[in-house]
C-alpha cells in the first residue's frame, strides 16, 4: 500500500479461523502486531490494527470479501502524517512467495 510520497509498504497477514472466529497478526516491514476487530460474516472480512509506519503510529482498517483463495476491499490509513483509502487485493498462500505489487500475502 503507497504512502504518501510514494513509498510502499509491505504487508504479511496471518489468519486463523475456528468457525466464524478469526484472529490474527500483520507484518509492516518486518514488525508484527495483532490484528484487532477482526469480523467474519458470510464471505465478508473485515480488521484493524495500528503500526508505526514512518516513524509515526498509522491505523490501519480493511474490509473486503473472500472469493476463491483471494480478498478483494478497501482499506483506510490515518495517522497524523498518512491518510487515505486503497484498493487492496490478498492472495492465500501456503509458504513464502514472491507477490505482484499491491498484493498481501494471507496465510
Amino acid at each position: 500500500m503507497p504512502l504518501r510520497g510514494g513509498a510502499a509498504q509491505n504487508y504479511s497477514v496471518t489468519l486463523a479461523q475456528t468457525f466464524q472466529v478469526v484472529t490474527g497478526s500483520v507484518t509492516v516491514n518486518g514488525r508484527a502486531t495483532q490484528l484487532q476487530n477482526v469480523k467474519l460474516a458470510g464471505d465478508e472480512l473485515s480488521f484493524s490494527f495500528t503500526a508505526e509506519v514512518g516513524g509515526v503510529p498509522v491505523k490501519h482498517e480493511f474490509k473486503g470479501r473472500a472469493d476463491s483463495g483471494r480478498i478483494s476491499g478497501s482499506g483506510s490509513l490515518s495517522g497524523s502524517r498518512t491518510q487515505g483509502r486503497y484498493d487492496w487485493h490478498a492472495l492465500r498462500v501456503t509458504s513464502a512467495a514472491t507477490l505482484a505489487p499491491g498484493m498481501v500475502a494471507v496465510q
